[in-house]
């Protein structure tokens, strides 16, 4: 793992080069195994939360994303929940195909308990052992090569509360 200032890292963002300016710290932890989507709860890939720093999960720049991710590295955990840059349209005028969703799930199992999440707010999420996301037609094409950069499922380690 490499920490660099901000002011003195230059990335490629779809084969630009662009330079960062700032002072915060960045850290690349690693690459995430594909595929990390699963089509089924049992073959998704598990994602590696870090208890310290934010975990962001970047969906790449298509419509009709579907799948699960399991989610590991922090059972006992709570994290504030954030979607970055994509919306979800599940009202019940929007036609079946039209629709999207994303649930958090504690397990796998057919009786697992679910909870949506709720596009715009930020939720409070506690990890347990087996605990997934599903996405159901998500949309996450953006207009610009910036907006594209960022979005996808933000995971920030709540600091100071009870599971602490």
């Amino acid at each position: 793992m490499v920490r660099r200032p901000l002011s003195t890292t230059a990335a490629l963002v779809r084969g630009l080069p662009i330079q960062v300016w700032g002072t915060a710290d960045i850290q690349l932890q690693g690459y995430v195994p594909a595929p990390f989507l699963g089509d089924t709860c049992e073959t998704a890939d598990e994602v590696q939360l870090d208890e310290q720093l934010t975990t962001q999960i970047n969906l790449p720049a298509a419509g009709g994303i579907s799948g699960w991710i399991r989610l590991a590295g922090a059972v006992g955990r709570s994290y504030d929940f954030v979607l970055n840059g994509l919306g979800l349209s599940d009202a019940p005028y929007f036609s079946e195909s039209d629709r999207s969703s994303l649930s958090f799930c504690d397990s796998c199992d057919p009786a697992a308990t679910c909870v949506a999440i709720q596009s715009g707010i930020t939720q409070t999420l506690f990890i347990t052992q087996g605990s997934v996301m599903h996405l159901q037609n998500i949309d996450a094409r953006a207009d610009t090569i910036a907006s594209q950069a960022g979005m996808g499922l933000w995971f920030q380690p709540v600091q100071g509360g009870a599971d602490q």
